[in-house]
């Protein structure tokens, strides 16, 4: 049911009333450590939030906490989604704050008279709330959005409406928002970001029974129009981390070293922090780069450096350059163990997407490993595999969304002859894979007939891989 705009407006007079009212009724920060459910903010029952202080805080410190802000909180599943992303082992490990914004962004963007510009006024009260919390660090502030459906676009709001406030933000896994038609306000050129990337592959074979093809064309969108933008000069000084998820939403497994990673960032490149702080950072993250070095197994290694390698401010110190050495061997070590396609897609992943290969020497070597690799005639095969593989997944989700089970179908018929062609490889094992999902949609939707190609034609071609000569 749609929510009577004049109520929404109510909801937000009330936030803009809560500042004001704050002062003059007195209302105190918890200070216990613990989970604090529904706290006004402050004297207002429309908005309120969470907030979460883990076992060491103390008001009276005279340490500074960092703080993590969760957006989108009533859009999932309350506190089960806190628990589930493990956020107080988390806070409890980095010695960090959390606070819930308790107010859903879709209540209030893509108002007309604002032209579609997405209103984030109301997130200067909840800011406002944060800076009276004892000792919550006034610079080193995160937002993740834990509905991430429309998170990127709210985070990214959030970091440039606050740019002295927050340090970093995770971006993905749906880039739904983040698209050609949006205009991107600036960012602070020291922000972090961690970019989790829905690796499309790795969906469809998590998600067996699941209709996920809507969301797996946005990355490669997302990473053309505002990746190669942040990778770029004057903007390529942003530390930016990139990380495969195997669904649209943030999990457990990815959130935790997302913000450890804009942690790590804010402590080594922000230069709003005190003297003490950063060379205490500074101090137990080169401890990290040497044990991290000395690890004999590559894959160990390079996922161990990753992280701080991306860090351009480090990497142009001595601690750094050790760093980036060490994982720079790992790379080549790393994936000179995989077989020849996987090879080939690990080190093609980073000619194409990562920053640190993007100049001299590295890329003139990784590109010559990847012509030797593109030569031999398996790989080549696979390449074009997984060329066709791309096409037939699109046309599917074309058929799909169309209600078209004739032309999914012939789909499915495509898929078959893919993976007869290139049996007992990558290409057959992905295939099967979008298969599956393809015959479970073609069962679901075989009553429905709408209008459409139901034949191969000039705007609708099998792909040339498919119906061309096997090798």
């Amino acid at each position: 049911m749609r929510v009577p705009q004049m109520f929404i407006a109510a909801a937000l007079l009330l936030c803009a009333l809560a500042g004001a009212l704050h002062a003059a009724t007195g209302l105190e920060i918890p200070s216990t450590p613990g989970y604090h459910t529904s706290l006004p903010l402050p004297d207002s029952k429309v908005c309120t939030y969470d907030l979460y202080l883990p076992p060491t805080y103390d008001p009276k410190s005279k340490d500074r906490y960092p703080v993590l802000i969760v957006l989108g909180y009533d859009n999932m599943n309350g506190r089960n989604w806190f628990d589930e992303m493990r956020l107080v082992q988390w806070a409890e490990a980095k010695n960090s704050l959390v606070v819930v914004v308790n107010l859903s962004f879709s209540d209030f963007v893509n108002s007309p008279e604002r032209r579609g510009q997405r209103d984030i006024t109301v997130m200067d009260h909840y800011m406002k709330m944060i800076d009276a919390i004892p000792q919550a660090h006034p610079n080193i502030r995160f937002v993740v959005n834990a509905f991430s459906d429309w998170g990127s676009q709210h985070a990214w709001a959030v970091a440039s409406r606050f740019p002295q406030k927050v340090a970093g933000i995770i971006i993905g896994p749906s880039y739904r928002i983040l698209n050609a038609n949006e205009r991107l306000a600036p960012l602070d050129k020291n922000l972090a970001l961690a970019v989790l990337h829905l690796d499309a592959t790795a969906y469809m074979k998590s998600h067996p029974r699941t209709m996920g093809f809507f969301y797996n064309d946005n990355y490669d969108a997302w990473e053309e129009r505002v990746g190669k933008v942040l990778s770029s000069p004057p903007l390529g000084t942003y530390p930016i981390l990139r990380m495969p998820s195997s669904d649209f939403v943030v999990s457990a497994k990815s959130l935790a070293p997302a913000l450890n990673f804009l942690l790590d960032a804010a402590y080594l490149s922000n230069p709003n922090l005190v003297k003490v702080e950063a060379d205490k950072a500074r101090t137990a993250i080169v401890a990290r780069v040497n044990k991290a070095a000395a690890l004999e197994d590559s894959e160990a290694r390079f996922a161990a450096l990753d992280p701080l390698v991306h860090i351009p401010s480090f990497i142009k110190s001595p601690e750094g350059k050790q760093a980036l050495t060490a994982w720079t061997k790992a790379v080549y070590e790393a994936g000179d163990k995989k077989t020849l396609y996987p090879r080939y897609a690990f080190f093609r992943a980073l000619y194409d997407f990562d920053p640190l290969f993007a100049s001299e020497p590295e890329r003139t070597v990784l590109k010559k490993k990847l012509a030797d690799l593109q030569a031999d005639p398996t790989v080549k095969s696979e390449i074009a595999g997984e060329d066709a593989l791309a096409a037939l997944r699109r046309s599917a989700v074309r058929a799909l969304s169309d209600g078209n089970v004739d032309l999914a179908k012939e789909s499915l018929a495509d898929l078959d002859a893919l993976i007869a062609k290139h049996p007992k490889s990558t290409v057959a094992d992905d295939a099967a894979a979008i298969r599956q999902l393809v015959q479970n949609e073609v069962s679901m939707l075989g009553r429905i007939r709408r209008p459409g190609p139901t034949t191969r034609n000039a705007s609708n071609p099998a792909p040339s891989d498919v119906t061309g000569p096997a090798n």
